[in-house]
């Protein structure tokens, strides 16, 4: 099992390069703020490839090493319930080195490397070749045009989501109690379970349940309630 805190606004999409081969025991925890307002649709459908639990911290406030300060906070947090590792820091902020070194010293697998496929060595900040190392544009408001290195499973993949999606049947209550059930702990309002029963009966594809609950809540809360629910969702679709 790994934990990969993910400093997002610094490593961005290189970050998280070969999510998708992680196993369902590891968990990646991304970290970003307001300048980020969209991913890449290749590193999206790797996102929900990835069998590892996924989970996002948004930061609101702008201040320097604002972001920073709360992804260190919780890695002392998980450490204080027990974790012992290997944690991996995806940065390639040096700053992280000195947390990196104070926790190994005290018997924690800590590490901190530039993207979740580089080599788990400490403190390993080489990156692939060709990767740049200067600083990244601010992103655009916009989602990027489809690029035009897109593998054929990602085209075909975007033509399914994008698809007129076919009138389903009605949710069995069974599935529903199971969804209320799964969601207890989140305490949603009542109205709110009508709005993931309808992403569940008309979803094509877990790419496009996730989609779905990103747009009717947050993308933090969205992408909680996917976790919890993918499973009983892939027992629905079979």
């Amino acid at each position: 099992m790994g934990i990969y805190l993910v400093d997002y606004e610094n490593v961005h999409n290189d970050g998280v390069t070969d999510i998708q081969k992680l196993s369902a025991s590891d968990r990646v925890v991304i970290f970003y703020g307001d300048s980020i307002k969209s991913i890449p649709f290749e590193t999206h459908v790797e996102m929900m490839a990835s069998k590892a639990a996924i989970e996002y911290i948004e930061t609101h406030k702008v201040a320097k090493n604002y972001l920073d300060f709360q992804l260190a906070t919780y890695l002392g947090f998980l450490i204080g319930k027990g974790e012992k590792g290997p944690v991996y820091i995806i940065s390639q902020d040096t700053g992280f080195d000195s947390i990196v070194d104070f926790w190994r010293g005290r018997n924690i697998e800590a590490f901190r490397q530039p993207s979740i496929a580089s080599p788990s060595t400490p403190k390993d900040v080489s990156l692939k070749k060709g990767t740049s190392t200067k600083k990244k544009k601010k992103k655009s408001d916009h989602v990027p045009k489809e690029s035009k290195k897109e593998t054929k499973e990602v085209k075909e993949t975007k033509e399914i989501v994008e698809k007129k999606k076919p009138e389903k049947k009605k949710l069995p209550e069974a599935i529903r109690k199971k969804i209320r059930t799964e969601l207890k702990d989140e305490k949603l309002p009542a109205g709110k379970y009508t709005s993931i029963y309808k992403a569940v009966e008309e979803s094509e594809n877990k790419l496009a349940l996730n989609n779905a609950l990103v747009k009717t809540f947050d993308t933090s809360i969205g992408s909680r309630i996917y976790n919890h629910i993918k499973k009983i969702y892939e027992d629905y679709q079979r």
